[in-house]
């Protein structure tokens, strides 16, 4: 029984990443009511405009209070990608560093099990500080779908968590 479980959640996760990677080529494609653009240019210039960028993303601080203290860990990385504008949390992994990435990637896979079983749990409640955490991890999901190199359990991609955490990506 534990087994299917875990089978159907796996099942799930698969389904929502790939939402969400087919939702930002979406937007990239102007569906969802974003004209299209030809270029880069064109796009960054849109972004620019509707303050869709990396620098536009917002000041997040999270209460380790609210957050488990095995997660704790992840709070730096959770107020850095913990964004919930799809398109400003893509702009920003656009604009991270490979060393930023891989710290991201690193960091939830070592906490994969935890973070995973706290996500899920129905009694938590879906506080700004828990949506910021589960943004973090959609961050590190996308990065994985959109075919990031880097490897999680190889030490040379994985580096330790830096110190200036609250810098945007890229910045």
């Amino acid at each position: 029984m534990v087994r299917e479980f875990y089978i159907v959640g796996a099942i799930i996760a698969a389904c929502f990443i790939a939402a969400v990677v087919a939702a930002i080529r979406k937007i990239i494609k102007g569906e969802y009511g974003f004209p299209a653009t030809d270029t880069d240019a064109e796009y960054e210039e849109f972004c620019r405009k509707h303050h869709l960028t990396a620098s536009d993303r917002p000041d997040i601080r999270i209460n380790p209070d609210s957050i488990p203290e095995d997660l704790r860990p992840l709070i730096p990385l959770a107020e850095r990608w913990g964004i919930s504008d799809d398109v400003i949390r893509f702009n920003c992994i656009k604009a991270a560093s490979r060393e930023e990435r891989a710290e991201l990637l690193c960091a939830v896979d070592r906490h994969r099990s935890d973070l995973t079983a706290w996500l899920k749990k129905t009694d938590v409640t879906q506080s700004d500080d828990w949506w910021a955490v589960a943004f973090m991890d959609t961050a590190a999901a996308e990065m994985e779908a959109m075919g990031e190199d880097l490897q999680p359990g190889n030490p040379a991609d994985c580096v330790q968590p830096s110190a200036s955490h609250r810098s945007a990506p890229g910045g």
